[in-house]
């Protein structure tokens, strides 16, 4: 995935489960982190959920709300199981 830092200069970001995208909405510039791999995007709203272990902490946010979008790694050392 190509990203732009802070300085605007694209950089690639490694696809994985820890990569958390923020975004900040709203008039009171509300903040809602969401795990990348788990939103969907429809015409009005961007629904995700926002812990791994408990799916029915999903959240929507109205996309025209939107002021500011934000990805990172968030580091965290997630593995999958195979049983």
């Amino acid at each position: 995935m190509m990203r732009h830092t802070k300085n605007e200069k694209p950089s690639e970001l490694t696809n994985s489960h820890a990569i958390e995208i923020r975004f900040t909405y709203g008039k009171m510039s509300k903040k809602t982190t969401f795990y990348f791999d788990t939103i969907l995007l429809t015409n009005s709203v961007v629904i995700g959920q926002r812990s791994r272990l408990i799916s029915s902490l999903t959240k929507e946010i109205p996309v025209n709300s939107i002021t500011k979008i934000e990805v990172q790694n968030g580091g965290k050392k997630i593995r999958y199981v195979n049983q």
